[in-house]
């Protein structure tokens, strides 16, 4: 028979697996900024890798951050707007003018959600960008 010990084991098992969510984030999305990665009460997020496929040429903005919703938000990674070019596939293992920020690969604030944040004036041209997370509950 099962006890709570053992339920409490699977589910320690499951949050440390890796997992996957793929979300697609409009120009207005961007500008607004949209929840890649829901945050889960008392429990943190931790990605582990990131892939952003870009439909149109952004213009006007700095650049589109993956960062934790947290009042001060935790960068995990920061896509230039050089890079944001249709086709244009970027990665969290090096890309051109994408850079890793202190919160790729360890847990963000505990509740917090992942979202994509529009830094600087606001974007323009660009259609949308695909974004693939993986991350871990811890």
């Amino acid at each position: 028979a099962q006890t709570i010990a053992d339920i409490a084991g699977l589910q320690a098992i499951l949050d440390a697996s890796v997992r996957s969510v793929n979300v697609t984030a409009t120009l207005a999305e961007i500008n607004a900024g949209k929840t890649l990665v829901a945050g889960v009460a008392g429990k943190t997020i931790k990605v582990v890798d990131y892939t952003a496929r870009v439909s149109g040429n952004f213009a006007s903005n700095t650049s589109v951050d993956i960062q934790s919703s947290n009042g001060t938000p935790v960068k995990v990674g920061v896509l230039a707007v050089a890079a944001l070019t249709t086709g244009a596939v970027l990665r969290s293992s090096p890309s051109a003018n994408t850079t890793l920020g202190a919160g790729f690969g360890v847990p963000v604030g505990t509740g917090d959600d992942i979202v994509v944040a529009n830094v600087g004036s606001a974007a323009t041209g660009g259609t949308s960008i695909t974004f693939t997370i993986n991350y871990v509950i811890a």
